[in-house]
């Protein structure tokens, strides 16, 4: 009878064993699922990363200021025309009508050199005008989009050289605005400079009417003051 009972209690207890070993292997297989596998075959947590533990920062993104138009400009350092703080209009219209003919295709985009010729603007007393005037600058005065690229595939400049004079003002005596035209001689060169084949040359008369009166609308950020010249319009004269 002793017998019999020890080998029942023997039995009870290889039992119990062998249903632990099973929960232990139904845990085991679970906590597997759970993760995933790293990419080189270890274990990695799903699921949020432990408070101090070290991962990738994510990358910025960030606006340069050098191909982005609504950026600052450094005219001197793209090689523009600088716009003259002045209320000297002969003084201003002569650089205001170089200034739509000087770039670097090495340097500027032309959405920016847009960009930057448009803070030379002044606005007028009606919206209308004032966007018909930029668009006559993007649209017929400014060098078209077509031998833009062309110039930036060789990475050229644009340079003009007066061919004359400019002409002598005109404009009403109370000063409201002033109008002078003259024409450059335009040289599209390459950057390489042993490339003697692939440049050329425009000639191209320019207009330009300014307003050196207390209605000009200073650039902000800039050392203007109502007063200054200004640009209204630049045009094409034929």
């Amino acid at each position: 009878m002793a017998e019999r009972s020890r080998t029942l209690v023997f039995g009870s207890l290889v039992g119990a064993v062998v249903i632990l070993i099973a929960v232990i292997a139904i845990i085991v297989a679970s906590v597997s699922r759970g993760a995933d596998p790293g990419p080189s075959g270890e274990v990695t947590p799903s699921g949020a990363a432990p408070s101090g533990s070290s991962q990738p920062a994510p990358t910025a993104s960030s606006t340069d200021p050098v191909t982005d138009p609504s950026g600052p400009f450094d005219p001197e350092a793209k090689g523009w025309v600088v716009e003259p703080i002045t209320t000297d209009p002969e003084k201003y219209v002569t650089a205001a009508l170089e200034a739509v003919l000087t770039f670097d295709t090495r340097n500027t985009s032309r959405e920016e050199f847009l960009a930057y010729l448009e803070t030379w603007m002044t606005p007028t007393t009606s919206d209308k005008v004032t966007a018909d005037n930029k668009r006559v600058l993007a649209n017929q005065v400014l060098l078209s989009e077509g031998e833009w690229a062309t110039l930036t595939d060789l990475q050229g400049t644009s340079t003009p050289t007066l061919v004359g004079e400019v002409s002598p003002l005109e404009g009403p005596d109370d000063g409201s605005y002033k109008v002078a035209r003259a024409t450059f001689d335009v040289t599209m060169r390459p950057g390489d400079p042993s490339d003697e084949t692939s440049g050329w040359m425009q000639t191209r008369t320019i207009g330009v009417m300014v307003q050196c009166s207390d209605a000009s609308v200073p650039t902000p950020g800039t050392d203007q003051k109502p007063g200054d010249c200004k640009v209204l319009r630049w045009s094409v004269n034929s």
